[in-house]
């Protein structure tokens, strides 16, 4: 059994690469089998965190490690490890679409520093502007009064 890929210098040629021979080259360079995956799997959650946690958290919360089958997710306050609690099985089930299977079974939260500052302007009170996810969602509100209670709340959001 064996990975097929395509050569970088022609694009075109389809070359079989053997499984123990990618082995061999993962271990060379330092890696393990399964720390190869845990490195693949933090990098698409990273990538893609802001869809799998959702606007209100992403500036809040940053997965930075994943060890076997646990994601680990520092928050900036103790406050954020409480909420992040509710919406596990949701990171859950969102992070492991972008596998095709359940490779993430559960979330460890813990305070501290988070290793980048997110590229935050603060906006203006009583406006929408910098906040049009919000209002993208609030906007497929059916019920007009609830739409415009919310629409409400949100301009007054300090983000």
């Amino acid at each position: 059994m064996g990975i097929f890929l395509r050569s970088v210098e022609t694009m075109s040629e389809i070359h079989k690469v053997n499984l123990t021979d990618l082995e061999s080259i993962v271990h060379q360079i330092g890696y393990d089998k399964e720390s190869l995956l845990n490195t693949v799997i933090l990098n698409q959650v990273t990538q893609n965190w802001k869809e799998i946690i959702g606007p209100v958290y992403v500036n809040q919360a940053q997965p930075f490690k994943v060890d076997r089958d646990v994601l680990f997710v520092r928050v900036a306050h103790s406050a954020y490890k409480m909420e992040i609690g509710f919406i596990k099985e949701s990171i859950l089930r969102t992070a492991n679409k972008l596998f095709q299977q359940p490779l993430l079974k559960k979330i460890e939260v813990q305070v501290g520093n988070l290793q980048y500052k997110p590229a935050s302007r603060e906006t203006s009170i009583d406006t929408l502007e910098g906040k049009s996810e919000l209002v993208e969602t609030i906007e497929k509100e059916e019920d007009e009064f609830i739409r415009n209670k919310l629409l409400n709340f949100v301009k007054k959001l300090k983000i």
